[in-house]
C-alpha cells in the first residue's frame, strides 16, 4: 500500500483508539498513566465486560508508518547545524532541542529553511527567527542601561562618615553613652570596660549529695 493510504488508515484508527487508564486511579488518588494489572482477581486483567479496555496489538499503526509524523517523515532531535546537514529533507523532519542557545537556534532556523526541512516544534520559521532577534536586541539594551547606571554611581561623591573619637569613652557619663549607643554614633565595644587581667582565684567546689528520704 502507498504511504498516503497508510497514513489515512492510521488517522482513522487513532480517532477510535480509547485512553488507556489505570484501574481505580480516581478512587485511590493515583496517576492516570497506564499500569499493567497484576492482581489474581483483577477484572481488567481478565478482560471482563463493562471495564476499561486493555491495550492490545490491534490498536497499533501500520508498520511502514509507525514512529512517523503526520507527513510520514521520521522525526530526529537536532542540536546544531552539522547534524542538520547529515539528514535528508525527504525522509526526516526536525525537532530542536530545548537547551539550544538563541544564536545557535537562529543559525539552525536558517539552515532548515535552506534545505526545506519540516520543523515540528517551530511551525513558522520566519516569525520565530524575528522573535529571537528582538530578544537579543532587548538584552543588549538592558546591559547598556546597567553599565550607564554603574558609571553614574561611581562618579557621585561618597558620603562623609561621622567619625567618633576613641578617647571619648572615658570622658562621657553613662547617660550620654546610652544616648550615643541608641543613635548608633558609638560602637558597643567602646562602652564596655575591659576585664581585669589578674589571675583567677582558686574556687573550692562543693559536692552535692542526694538527700535522705523520709
Amino acid at each position: 500500500m502507498d504511504k498516503e493510504k497508510l497514513l489515512k488508515i492510521r488517522a482513522q484508527s487513532k480517532k477510535k483508539k480509547p485512553n488507556f487508564l489505570r484501574r481505580n486511579y480516581s478512587k485511590l488518588k493515583l496517576k492516570s498513566v497506564w499500569r499493567k494489572p497484576r492482581g489474581l482477581h483483577n477484572k481488567l486483567r481478565l478482560k471482563r465486560k463493562g471495564h476499561i479496555k486493555n491495550p492490545s496489538t490491534g490498536y497499533r499503526s501500520p508498520r511502514k508508518v509507525r514512529n512517523t509524523d503526520k507527513m510520514g517523515f521520521i522525526p530526529v532531535l537536532v542540536s546544531n547545524t552539522k547534524e542538520i546537514e547529515k539528514l535528508n529533507p525527504q525522509q526526516n523532519s526536525l525537532i530542536f532541542k530545548s537547551g539550544v542557545g538563541i544564536k545557535n537556534k537562529i543559525s539552525m532556523l536558517d539552515k532548515a529553511r535552506e534545505m526545506n526541512f519540516n520543523v515540528l516544534n517551530n511551525k513558522d520559521l520566519a516569525s520565530s527567527k524575528q522573535k529571537l532577534e528582538q530578544l537579543i536586541d532587548a538584552r543588549k539594551k538592558k546591559k547598556l542601561e546597567q553599565l550607564k547606571l554603574k558609571q553614574q554611581v561611581k562618579s557621585q561623591p561618597k558620603k562623609e562618615k561621622v567619625e567618633v573619637k576613641k578617647d571619648i569613652k572615658g570622658e562621657l557619663d553613662k547617660d550620654q553613652k546610652d544616648i550615643l549607643l541608641h543613635q548608633h554614633e558609638i560602637k558597643h565595644k567602646d562602652v564596655i570596660d575591659t576585664p581585669d587581667k589578674s589571675p583567677r582565684e582558686n574556687i573550692t567546689r562543693t559536692k552535692i549529695t542526694a538527700g535522705k528520704r523520709q
